[in-house]
């Protein structure tokens, strides 16, 4: 991904470009689930088929203000997406048919990443230098503070 909106996908046995996708905007955060691949372009999500890369369509994240903080990454127990909103301190949880729930959280949410253990969601918040841990309903399970990092950027 560079600042121009272009995605570069890329194999990772013999390093090449397979496919260059031109979102025209800055691209925010890119995921995958089902075959299809994910990109966050300022206040909605492009839908690529993952096979062929064409757009099939987009899926509008009403109230989602662009940032160059917001994130995207995607749960396949729980079928869905993950929009990490800067601006209004929450987390949308997008269902892949559109449907979207907003949950708040404490401080500036910035990097998502679902965990392989237990498939909850890791959200690092650029106020309070935070690692919070959020369950499928979007309740807060667990906080991780750190005096020693100055500013947390990604869960992964």
């Amino acid at each position: 991904m560079d600042e121009s909106g272009c995605l570069f996908v890329v194999t990772l046995l013999a390093p090449s470009v397979l496919h260059q996708l031109d979102a025209g905007e800055r691209v925010d955060g890119v995921t995958s689930l089902d075959d299809q691949l994910f990109l966050l372009v300022a206040d909605h999500i492009e839908v690529y088929n993952g096979t062929d890369h064409q757009r099939s369509h987009t899926i509008a994240v009403p109230g989602l203000v662009c940032h160059k903080w917001n994130d995207l990454t995607s749960c396949e127990r729980n079928c869905c997406l993950y929009v990490s909103d800067c601006e209004a301190t929450c987390v949308r949880r997008v269902g892949l048919e559109g449907s979207t729930t907003a949950w708040p959280v404490s401080n500036k949410p910035r990097g998502l990443s679902v965990s392989s253990a237990d498939q909850s969601l890791l959200v690092t918040c650029v106020g309070g230098r935070k690692l919070i841990k959020l369950n499928a309903e979007g309740q807060v399970v667990a906080v991780l503070s750190s005096n020693e990092v100055d500013l947390l950027r990604y869960s992964t």
